[in-house]
C-alpha cells in the first residue's frame, strides 16, 4: 500500500493554496518514513499571501523536507509587491479622483521576507518557477528582481538551478482555466524574450 502512495506522490504535481493546505499536507507526509523524500514538484499558489506575518516560511520549509524536489513553483500577486498610496488631496485639476499611486516594495525586502534564500537548501531542486500574476509593470519590475537576486544567490553557491519569471493574465485564479495564459517574462539566462507564448 505505501508502495503505491508513493508512487502516486512521486508522479504527482501537488498544489498548495493555502497555509492550512500546507499543513495538511505535512501531516500527509509524516504518516510515513520516506514521504517527503519521493515529492518531485511543488506549487505555492498563495505564496506572496502565505508567506507575511509569520516568522518562519511554512512554505519553503516543508520544501526542504522534500529532499527529492526538483520543480517548485511560487505564485505572487501585485498586492504583495506594490504599495498603494495616496498622493496630493485625491482629486486632480478636473475634479476627478487621483486615484492610487502604484510604489514598488523594495526587492531586497521581499527577498528576505519571503526567505527565498532556503530554496538554496534544497539539493536536488533543479527549477524555480517565479509566477507573477499582474496588472502593473511596477509590480512586474519588482518580481523581475527578485528572479535575478535568486539567480545571483544560485550562481554563488554554484548549483545548478534555474529559474523563470512567468506572468499570468487574467483574474488569480490560479489554475482554474487559465493554464495556457501565460508569458515567459525571462528564462534560465534571466534574457528578456518578448511576447513568447508557452
Amino acid at each position: 500500500m505505501e508502495e503505491t502512495i508513493a508512487a502516486v506522490i512521486e508522479g504527482a504535481v501537488i498544489i498548495v493554496y493555502t497555509s492550512e493546505n500546507t499543513k495538511y499536507l505535512r501531516a500527509f507526509l509524516d504518516r510515513a518514513p520516506g514521504r517527503y523524500g519521493v515529492v518531485r514538484q511543488l506549487n505555492f499558489n498563495s505564496f506572496s499571501r502565505c508567506s507575511t506575518n509569520v516568522p518562519v516560511n511554512q512554505d519553503l520549509e516543508l520544501a526542504v523536507r522534500c529532499t527529492g524536489l526538483r520543480t517548485i513553483t511560487l505564485i505572487l500577486d501585485d498586492e504583495n509587491l506594490t504599495l498603494d498610496v495616496f498622493s496630493g488631496d485625491g482629486t486632480s485639476d478636473d475634479g476627478t479622483s487621483d486615484g492610487p499611486v502604484l510604489i514598488p516594495m523594495k526587492p531586497e525586502d521581499l527577498y528576505a521576507n519571503f526567505e527565498l534564500e532556503r530554496l538554496l537548501d534544497c539539493n536536488l531542486l533543479s527549477k524555480i518557477i517565479i509566477e507573477h500574476c499582474n496588472y502593473t509593470s511596477v509590480a512586474e519590475d519588482v518580481v523581475i528582481e527578485l528572479g535575478q537576486m535568486l539567480r545571483q544567490a544560485i550562481t554563488k553557491k554554484g548549483t545548478r538551478q534555474t529559474v523563470e519569471i512567468l506572468r499570468h493574465y487574467g483574474s488569480s485564479t490560479h489554475g482554474y482555466g487559465l493554464i495556457n495564459d501565460y508569458q515567459k517574462l525571462i528564462g534560465t539566462d534571466l534574457a528578456l524574450v518578448g511576447d513568447n507564448w508557452q
